[in-house]
């Protein structure tokens, strides 16, 4: 396989992991809204915040993604304030992490297969590459390991990538989202993960991993694949996987660890557009 490839899936397992080990156990979402503060009491206010209880932090959440119940019908912890929602999730999710970061090599041999999986033989707009991946690492190397790439249907992780943009991108607008696109959603997605035992409804998981994951695996490739220097701190990630070596300065501690580049990863897709404006569906 050559470098690039490798080097793709190297950084696709590595966004993937530390973004869903951030969420397992701080159980938050980017948001993409700042709140400016200009005055010295929001500032004060700000900064001498009293500790909100679980529950009242379970339920502020859940108002913020209200929109996402009537677009997806999700029934996570992202949008219910429900503690016992909230612990069964979390439960399921730190298995699943946990799973992976034992195989740390098999996860990303996973996000190889899913690299070559996602280059089809003609030119492919960057944007589809990165979503078409990162879909087809969540889903066989996260959420359904007995899954195999090859019998995923590339036509079945595109239409998925795509409705989901879609009907994001709808839920912020007053208009009322056309209900069949929903039910398309859910027939493509059920092709990709038959087990209905395992996933009642797969959109719990798929939502809260590849929708943000997406996005900053897109700016890590983008940041990387040209600098000699993080290329090799991501590459002495995958001789050396786990936490430790991702945490790990090179150079005498002078060149920045593979976590400094996923931080900056992050903070890209965290930081608020002009106007409020989402970003493009087309590149991340």
């Amino acid at each position: 396989m050559p470098n690039k490839f490798e080097l793709y899936g190297i950084l696709i397992s590595t966004a993937i992991l530390t973004l869903f080990f951030i969420s397992t156990h701080r159980c938050i979402l980017p948001q993409r809204r700042a709140i400016h503060h200009t005055t010295q009491d929001g500032i004060r206010r700000l900064l001498d915040r009293p500790s909100a209880s679980k529950t009242a932090l379970l339920r502020s959440r859940a108002s913020a993604n209200a929109r996402l119940v009537g677009a997806f019908h999700l029934t996570n912890t992202f949008v219910s304030p429900d503690p016992a929602i909230h612990s069964a999730f979390r439960l399921k999710s730190t298995a699943l992490l946990q799973m992976a970061q034992r195989d740390w090599r098999d996860f990303t041999d996973v996000a190889l297969q899913s690299v070559e999986f996602a280059l089809p033989d003609r030119t492919t707009e960057f944007h589809t590459f990165v979503q078409a991946a990162t879909l087809s690492t969540v889903i066989v190397g996260l959420l359904d390991p007995t899954a195999n790439i090859t019998a995923l249907a590339s036509t079945d992780v595109k239409a998925v990538a795509d409705l989901i943009t879609r009907i994001w991108i709808l839920s912020k607008k007053p208009e009322r989202i056309p209900t069949h696109l929903l039910q398309k959603l859910n027939d493509h997605l059920r092709q990709l993960m038959p087990d209905e035992d395992a996933y009642p409804n797969p959109l719990d998981f798929v939502i809260t991993t590849w929708e943000v994951l997406w996005r900053v695996v897109g700016v890590t490739v983008a940041h990387v694949h040209a600098d000699a220097v993080a290329c090799e701190a991501f590459r002495d990630l995958n001789e050396n996987p786990g936490f430790l070596q991702f945490r790990a300065a090179r150079l005498a501690r002078t060149s920045p660890s593979a976590e400094h580049y996923i931080n900056e990863a992050l903070r890209d897709v965290s930081t608020p557009f002009p106007g409020g404006s989402p970003p493009s569906p087309s590149y991340p």
